[in-house]
């Protein structure tokens, strides 16, 4: 898989990950990576703007937006708008990120 100066960017400055970690994280948004035609309706519109505009394909893995060109190469990574977060509990399963959690609460009988 390729991936593009761009991407590696963008990858170091939004995601926070080293250039090294770039190949190994566009091969698991690739594979593991919901695509846009799975998601719900206003995302997926969110996603259909962003592919026109890129001409290119939308996975969502770990609240980012990875946009992969017909032939498979990262062109460019977008954290998922806060407005959209909330989708993600239910299509991960699990709680949103910076969501409250009763971890380091306990409860009083």
């Amino acid at each position: 898989m390729r991936v593009t100066d761009h991407a590696i960017k963008m990858m170091r400055q939004r995601l926070g990950l080293p250039k090294k970690a770039a190949q190994r994280e566009a091969a698991r948004a690739w594979s593991e990576g919901i695509q846009a035609d799975a998601l719900p309706v206003h995302l997926r519109r969110y996603c259909a703007v962003k592919e026109h505009a890129h001409k290119s394909r939308a996975r969502l893995y770990h609240a980012h937006l990875y946009f992969f060109s017909p032939v498979g190469t990262l062109v460019t990574v977008y954290p998922l708008p806060p407005k959209y977060r909330h989708y993600l509990a239910a299509l991960q399963g699990r709680a949103v990120a910076g969501a409250h959690t009763s971890d380091n609460h306990q409860e009083i009988h």
